[in-house]
């Protein structure tokens, strides 16, 4: 999942506004996903080994830095000149 995430982290520093929604809604997607819950929730982290605790603790802390990252990075103004802006402009 680190491979995941660091490939969608390239996404957003290279991307469209397109791609900036779709981090967004892949990192959502991962804290809200019940299949990731047994790696996730207090409850179940409590259950792993310390070192595992501590990568996973890490690993959601991360996740849920792109997700703001992405949220906070300005949409990209298409257009130039006249005046005209990129969406929300």
């Amino acid at each position: 999942m680190r491979d995941d995430l660091a490939d969608w982290a390239k996404r957003l520093e290279g991307g469209t506004p397109a791609d900036r929604t779709l981090v967004q809604e892949r990192m959502h997607h991962w804290q809200q996903d019940s299949d990731f819950a047994s790696v996730r929730d207090t409850a179940s982290l409590g259950k792993l080994p310390e070192g595992e605790r501590a990568e996973w603790r890490r690993f959601w802390q991360d996740v849920d830095a792109l997700g703001r990252r992405a949220e906070a990075t300005p949409a990209r103004r298409w257009f130039s000149g006249s005046g005209a802006q990129g969406a929300g402009g």
